[in-house]
């Protein structure tokens, strides 16, 4: 299952100070070492999303704190039925829970991204990106899907994405070397997710959130 936060654009200081609580230390140590509020929040949001969506997921209200593997893929130590993976960007942030490898990854549509075309996209990629009339959101959708299936194999992103070609799959969901990508366009962003079976989204609310981790 994928949870998502998209609309965190009035979540302020005062907002994070209310959700202290539901932080792990580990967590708000993170965010301390942040020295714009920009990357506390995101920081912020990104573990509460994951807590709440485990919480659902598990029925447990104590999430114990993650590890980070060897190529940046958290993982619980202690419950490993359990496979996550969390992404975020200006535009929201979106975890995965399954019992599964699973890897997420929201990016937000920005032609700047465009400058990485060249190394990041396959040529059969940049050709299609080049002849479609919203190039930036095709762009924004190879990059995503890259990027959800790296992380569900746990190995990152490397100099051979570019070798990687998702130019023949024009639908939302269907398979790639044995794993189901799924795309979830958004307003200002896509949302990608690569695992063993198909998986729905779920979008959740800073209210919400709070009702969750609060027992409400």
């Amino acid at each position: 299952m994928l949870y998502a936060l998209t609309d965190i654009k009035n979540f302020a200081e005062d907002d994070l100070v209310a959700f202290s609580p539901f932080l792990s230390l580990q967590r708000k140590q993170k965010i301390d070492r942040y020295k714009f509020f920009a990357d506390k929040k995101i920081s912020a949001l990104a573990y509460l999303l994951l807590k709440s969506a485990y919480v659902i997921e598990t029925g447990k209200r104590i999430m114990e704190d993650f590890e980070i593997g060897k190529y940046g893929k958290p993982y619980f130590k202690n419950e490993p039925f359990i496979q996550f993976n969390i992404s975020h960007a200006r535009e929201g942030v979106v975890c995965g829970i399954s019992k599964e490898d699973i890897g997420v990854d929201i990016t937000g549509i920005d032609k700047r991204n465009l400058d990485c075309i060249k190394s990041a996209m396959h040529p059969n990629e940049i050709r299609k990106i080049e002849q479609d009339a919203n190039g930036v959101t095709l762009f924004t959708r190879f990059w995503s899907l890259k990027e959800s299936y790296v992380k569900c194999q746990g190995t990152g992103i490397s100099s051979k994405i570019n070798k990687m070609d998702f130019s023949p799959f024009d639908e939302d969901s269907f398979r790639y070397e044995l794993q189901v990508m799924q795309v979830f366009n958004d307003t200002n962003s896509v949302i990608t997710s690569c695992s063993a079976s198909v998986e729905s989204i779920k979008k959740l609310n800073i209210k919400q959130i709070h009702n969750i981790l609060s027992g409400t």
